[in-house]
C-alpha cells in the first residue's frame, strides 16, 4: 500500500504468474503463518504452513525480498536448517535472523534459533522461554544498551512424546527477550496486580509507540474475532534513550568528593542527575535511601561527577543510575561500593627506607598501609599520599651561632606506586652517608595534608651496609623485626614492674608519684607502642607472603600483643587502686595552695598601703622600696614552685595557676609603679628646668607641647589611676597646663608697662620685668588663682596693640598724602583734587577709626582716636565741598568776570562775584602752598570759609538763572541755551 498515493500496488513483477503454481520470479511457495521482518532494506521470511495444490507443509526455508530491486532470493544455508514450522515470529539484529516459537504437526517450540547472514549457518544458542508459544504477536524495540524483543498472547502448550496433539491454550501473558543478556522475562501478566489485561487471544497485531514508549496490541481470535486496541507502557523496561554502563572508579570513600568518570550511551548536555541508592537493585524513582548529585557532560558516551557524602548510610554497596533532562531513571545501573575513609592517624608505614644504617647508592623501599576509621587495612587504592625525603645540609661554621640563619634543606625524589590494594610502594635512593627525614602526609577528605602515624620517620645511610639490605625482605628488615620484638618485650616488662604496687609503700609520696607517672606513661605511649606492634605485624605478613617468616617470630608477635593488652589492663587497675591516695594528696595540696592564695591576697592589700603609692614619697625612695618588693616575692615563688610541681605530678596543674597569676599581677603592679615613678622623675626634672628659665628666654608654646607629651605618656600608663602617686603627678601636670597658656599670654609683645602694673595690682606682688626675672618668680605668683583677670589684661593688651598699630599706620599714611593739582586757565591758580585711590583709602581709614570707637579698651588712645576721627572727617568734607566750589566758580567766572552783558544786567551780583573770586583763589592758593591734604584740611578756617563761598556762589547762580528765564520769555531761542 502506497501511503503517499493511497493505492494498493502488487510488487515483485509477478502479475502474469498462474496461481497455485511455482513462481516464475523465484518467490516462495504459497503459505500462511509465516514469520517475517524488515532488515536493512530487505524483507526476510522464514517457514510457514502451506504449499502448492493446497498442501499443508511446514516450511523451513528462508527467503529475502529486496525492497529496492523488488527481487526475491532464496537463501541456502551452509548447514542443516531447523524443522519446519509456522505461527512463529522473526526479527533481525546485528547481521543475524532470530526465529522464535512456532509449531508443526509434531512439535511446538519455545526456543530461539539464529541464522547468521554472514556465515549462512543456523545455530541454537539454547535460549528458551517458559513453554512453547505460537500464533503470538511480537515487535523488536530499540533500547539502550540492548534491544528488547516483546511478545504477547498466542497459544501455549507442552506435549510429551506419545501424547495426542490437540489445540493449545489461548494466553494473554507478555514477555520480552533482552538481546544483551539473552534472557526471557515475563511481565505485566498477573491479573491480581495489573487491571484491564487483554483477554487471551491469538493472531493479534503489535507495534511500538516510540514517543510514549508503549506497546499497542490490536484484535485477535479466541472463538470469535476482536477489534479492541490495548496499550502497555514499557518505559521501565525499554528505558530512556540513555544508559549507564560503567564507572571509574567503582568505589569511593564514605565522605564522598571522589571524581568519577561515567561511561554509557546517549548522553546529552541537559540537567544531568546521578543517583546513588543503597542496595543492589535499580529503582524506578529516588527514595529516602537515594542521594543525587549533578553530572557534567563530556561526550555522548562519557560524563563526570563527584560522589556525594554517604555517611548517613554508612559503608554500603549502592547502585548508580542516571536521569537526563528530567527524564526517567536508567533501567541500566552499575554497582558502587562506599568504604570507610582512610585516616592518617590510623595509617602506617614500614620498611628499610625508614630504618637506620641502610645502604648508600642503592634504591631503598618501604610500604605505606592505608587504614580506615576502624583501623582496618584498605583493600583498594586511589588515596593521595605525599612523601618528602628531606636531607638537612650542614650549617656553615660562620652561621652556627646565628639565630636568624635558616638551615638549608635538600629534597630527594621518592617514587610512590599505588598497588590498588590499600598499599603504596615507595622507593628512593640516597647517594651519600647522611641522615634523612621521611615525611609522609595523607590528603584527608577536607583536602588537608595530614601526617600519618610516626611521620616524620628518620633514616640513615652508610657505605657499610649491603645493597640487598634495602629490599623489603632484606637483611635490614629481618634484623629490625628481631630487634624491635626484643626491645618492645623488654620495655613492656620494665613498665610492668614499675606499675605493679605489690611491695611498694604508696604512703611515700615519691613512690606514689613514681607509680602514677609510670601508669600515665603507659597511657601516653599507647599510640606509639601500638604503631610499633602494627609495623611488626605488617612486616611479618610480608615475610610470610614470601615464605621468609619464622614461627617463633609469629608466636613472639602474638605474645607481644597479649603482653601489651595485659599491660594496659594492669595500668588501668593500678590507676583505680591509687586513685584514693592520689585524691588524698591532691586535697593536701589544694589546702596548701588555698592558704598560699590567702597569704598573697593579704600581701597585696598591705602592699597598696605602702609609701611608694604616695606622691610625697619621692622618686629615689619609691624606687628603692619597689625593688625591695621583688625580694619579698621570692618566698611566695618558692612555695609556688613546690606546690605547683606536686599539683602537676598529681594531675592538677591548674590548681597553682591562680597563685601564679596573683604573683604575676603583683609584679606587673610593681613594674608599672616603677615606670610611673620614672615618669614622675622625668616630669620633675622638666618642671625644674622650666623654673630656672629666665623670663626673657621663656618659650611657652614649646614648653606646653612638652607638658602635653608628659600628660599623654602618663595617661597611657597601665597603672592604678586612683593611686596617690598618679593623682599627684597628674595634678602637677594639670597646673602647668593651666600656667603655661597664661605665660604665653603674658609673653605676648603687646604687653606694656601699664599692663604689667595691672598684673602686679591683681596679685598684690611687686616685681620687675628684667633679665633677672625667672619663670619660677612668675609661677610663684599663683596666676592660676587669677586666670580670668590675667586673660582680661592680656586681651586688653592685644586689643590696644592693634589700636596702636592702626593709629601708627594712619600717621604714616597721611603724612605723605598730597593733593593733585591742575592749572586753571591762565590765572596761575591751581585746582585741588584728591586722587580716587586716596579717597578710597580715606573711606577705609574712617571705617577703622569708627571700629576703634566700639572697643571697650578705647580709653588709652581715646584722644588720638578722636583726633583722627575729626581729621579724616574734615578731609572727607573739604574734598567734597572744594570740588563743588571749584565747579561752580569756574563756570560763573566766565559770565560775571568776562561777560559785559552779565555785568550790565546783574551789576550787584557781578560786584559780589569779584569778592567771591578773590576768596576762592586765596583758598586754592593756600591749598597749593600746603600740598599735603592733612595739613591743609585740619586748618580751622578752611571748611567754614568754603561753605560760605559755596553759599554765595549759589546766590550768584540763582540770579543768573532768573536773568536767563527773563530772556527766554522775550526770545524763545533762549530756551535752547543751557543754564
Amino acid at each position: 500500500f502506497m501511503v503517499k498515493d493511497q493505492e494498493w500496488v502488487r510488487v515483485g513483477n509477478e502479475s502474469d504468474n498462474i496461481e497455485n503454481q511455482e513462481s516464475s520470479i523465484g518467490a516462495p511457495a504459497p503459505r500462511a503463518n509465516v514469520g517475517a521482518c524488515n532488515y536493512k532494506g530487505k524483507i526476510f521470511m522464514f517457514g510457514g504452513h502451506g504449499g502448492l495444490n493446497y498442501a499443508r507443509v511446514a516450511f523451513n526455508d528462508l527467503y529475502s525480498f529486496d525492497l529496492e530491486t523488488e527481487e526475491w532470493e532464496k537463501i541456502i544455508p551452509n548447514n542443516n536448517p531447523p524443522e519446519g514450522r509456522g505461527g512463529h515470529s522473526v526479527f533481525a539484529s546485528d547481521e543475524k535472523i532470530y526465529i522464535y516459537g512456532g509449531w508443526n504437526s509434531e512439535m511446538q517450540y519455545n526456543n530461539v534459533l539464529v541464522f547468521d547472514l554472514e556465515t549462512k549457518e543456523y545455530s541454537d544458542p539454547d535460549i528458551y522461554n517458559e513453554v512453547p508459544r505460537w500464533n503470538h504477536c511480537s515487535v523488536l524495540v530499540e533500547a539502550i544498551p540492548t534491544w528488547k524483543f516483546f511478545v504477547f498472547g498466542g497459544e501455549c502448550a507442552e506435549y510429551n512424546e506419545g501424547v495426542a496433539r490437540t489445540f493449545g491454550q489461548y494466553v494473554n501473558s507478555s514477555c520480552f527477550l533482552d538481546l544483551g543478556t539473552v534472557r526471557w522475562t515475563t511481565f505485566a501478566s498477573d491479573a491480581a496486580v495489573y487491571k484491564d489485561i487483554p483477554a487471551a487471544r491469538e493472531y493479534s497485531a503489535m507495534t511500538y509507540d516510540e514517543r510514549d514508549r508503549r506497546l499497542l496490541v490490536f484484535g485477535g481470535w479466541n472463538n470469535g474475532w476482536f477489534n479492541d486496541l490495548y496499550a502497555l507502557n514499557v518505559s521501565k523496561i525499554v528505558g530512556p534513550s540513555y544508559a549507564i554502563t560503567a564507572s571509574d572508579p567503582a568505589l569511593g570513600q564514605l565522605s564522598g568528593n571522589v571524581n568519577l568518570k561515567i561511561s554509557g550511551q546517549g548522553f546529552k548536555d541537559a540537567n544531568i542527575r546521578v543517583l546513588f541508592t543503597v542496595g543492589q537493585k535499580a529503582v524506578d524513582a529516588p527514595s529516602k535511601q537515594t542521594i543525587e548529585v549533578s553530572g557534567t557532560f563530556v561526550s555522548e558516551t562519557e560524563l563526570t561527577c563527584v560522589t556525594p557524602n554517604f555517611e548517613a548510610f554508612g559503608p554500603k554497596e549502592c547502585v548508580m543510575q542516571l536521569s537526563i533532562a528530567n527524564g526517567d531513571l536508567t533501567t541500566t545501573w552499575i554497582p558502587f561500593q562506599y568504604f570507610l575513609n582512610t585516616r592518617a592517624n590510623k595509617s602506617l608505614a614500614f620498611g628499610p627506607g625508614l630504618l637506620k644504617d641502610v645502604c648508600v647508592g642503592t634504591p631503598v623501599e618501604f610500604y605505606i598501609i592505608a587504614r580506615n576509621d576502624l583501623g582496618e587495612n584498605r583493600q583498594s587504592g586511589r588515596d593521595n599520599f605525599e612523601v618528602k625525603v628531606i636531607h638537612k645540609l650542614p650549617i656553615p661554621e660562620d652561621k652556627i651561632d646565628d639565630p636568624d640563619y635558616k638551615q638549608e634543606k635538600q629534597e630527594i625524589s621518592c617514587e610512590v606506586t599505588d598497588m590498588d590494594n590499600g598499599q603504596y610502594h615507595c622507593k628512593y635512593i640516597v647517594e651519600d652517608e647522611v641522615d634523612v627525614d621521611v615525611h609522609i602526609n595523607f590528603e584527608d577528605d577536607k583536602g588537608k595534608m595530614v601526617p600519618i602515624r610516626g611521620s616524620p620517620y628518620n633514616a640513615s645511610f652508610t657505605v657499610r651496609a649491603k645493597g640487598p639490605d634495602n629490599q623489603m625482605t632484606g637483611g635490614a628488615m629481618d634484623k629490625q623485626i628481631k630487634k624491635e620484638q626484643e626491645r618492645l618485650q623488654s620495655h613492656m616488662a620494665e613498665m610492668k614492674r614499675e606499675i605493679i604496687t605489690k611491695d611498694k609503700n604508696l604512703n611515700d609520696v615519691k613512690v606514689l608519684l613514681g607509680v602514677k607517672e609510670n601508669v600515665e606513661s603507659v597511657q601516653d605511649q599507647t599510640d606509639l607502642i601500638t604503631l610499633h606492634i602494627d609495623q611488626l605485624d605488617e612486616s611479618l605478613k610480608l615475610f610470610q607472603l614470601h615464605k621468609l617468616s619464622k614461627d617463633s617470630q609469629h608466636k613472639g608477635l602474638v605474645k607481644l600483643s597479649k603482653d601489651w593488652t595485659d599491660l594496659k589492663k594492669i595500668a588501668r587497675d593500678t590507676k583505680k587502686e591509687i586513685a584514693p591516695i592520689v585524691a588524698q594528696e591532691n586535697d593536701k595540696n589544694k589546702h596548701n595552695i588555698k592558704r598560699l592564695e590567702e597569704e598573697i591576697v593579704q600581701f597585696t592589700q598591705e602592699m597598696k598601703k605602702r609609701e611608694f603609692f604616695q606622691y610625697k614619697c619621692g622618686t629615689k625612695t619609691a624606687l628603692e622600696k619597689l625593688d625591695g618588693v621583688f625580694d619579698e616575692l621570692k618566698g611566695f615563688e618558692t612555695k609556688i614552685s613546690d606546690y605547683g610541681e606536686n599539683a602537676a605530678k598529681f594531675g592538677n596543674p591548674d590548681l597553682i595557676q591562680k597563685a601564679i597569676k596573683d604573683i604575676d599581677t603583683i609584679k606587673i603592679t610593681i613594674d608599672n609603679m616603677k615606670v610611673l615613678w620614672d615618669h614622675i622623675d622625668v616630669c620633675t626634672e622638666a618642671f625644674s628646668n622650666f623654673m630656672s628659665t629666665k623670663w626673657v628666654s621663656t618659650a611657652p608654646f614649646e614648653m606646653e607641647d612638652e607638658v602635653k607629651k608628659l600628660m599623654k605618656t602618663l595617661k597611657d600608663m597601665k597603672v592604678d589611676k586612683k593611686a596617690n602617686a598618679y593623682v599627684g603627678i597628674l595634678e602637677e601636670i594639670k597646673k602647668w597646663l593651666i600656667f603655661l597658656p597664661l605665660i604665653a599670654e603674658l609673653a605676648d609683645q603687646s604687653m606694656r608697662d601699664r599692663h604689667w602694673d595691672s598684673i602686679r595690682e591683681k596679685v598684690g606682688v611687686s616685681f620687675v620685668i628684667d633679665d633677672n626675672l625667672l619663670l619660677r618668680d612668675i609661677y610663684n605668683l599663683n596666676l592660676g588663682q587669677y586666670q580670668e583677670d590675667v586673660e582680661e589684661i592680656t586681651d586688653q593688651a592685644r586689643q590696644e596693640a592693634k589700636m596702636e598699630k592702626t593709629l601708627a599706620k594712619l600717621d604714616e599714611i597721611w603724612k605723605d598724602v598730597v593733593f593733585e593739582f591742575s592749572p586753571h586757565k591762565d590765572t596761575g591758580v591751581q585746582m585741588i583734587k584728591l586722587s580716587e585711590d586716596n579717597f578710597d583709602m580715606l573711606e577705609e581709614n574712617q571705617v577703622s577709626v569708627t571700629s576703634m570707637f566700639s572697643s571697650r579698651y578705647l580709653a588709652t588712645f581715646e584722644e588720638k582716636i578722636v583726633y583722627w576721627q575729626k581729621s579724616l572727617a574734615s578731609i572727607s568734607e573739604i574734598v567734597v565741598v572744594i570740588g563743588e566750589v571749584q565747579r561752580s566758580w569756574s563756570f560763573l567766572e566766565n559770565l560775571f568776570i568776562h561777560s559785559e552783558e552779565v555785568k550790565k544786567e546783574l551789576p550787584k551780583e557781578s560786584v559780589k562775584f569779584i569778592s567771591i573770586d578773590k576768596e576762592v583763589k586765596e583758598i586754592l592758593t593756600d591749598g597749593f602752598k600746603h600740598q599735603k591734604a592733612l595739613d591743609f584740611c585740619v586748618q580751622a578756617y578752611v571748611l567754614p570759609k568754603l561753605e560760605k563761598v559755596q553759599e554765595e556762589l549759589t546766590v550768584c547762580e540763582k540770579a543768573l538763572n532768573e536773568f536767563m528765564d527773563s530772556k527766554r520769555m522775550a526770545f524763545p531761542r533762549f530756551y535752547f541755551v543751557s543754564p
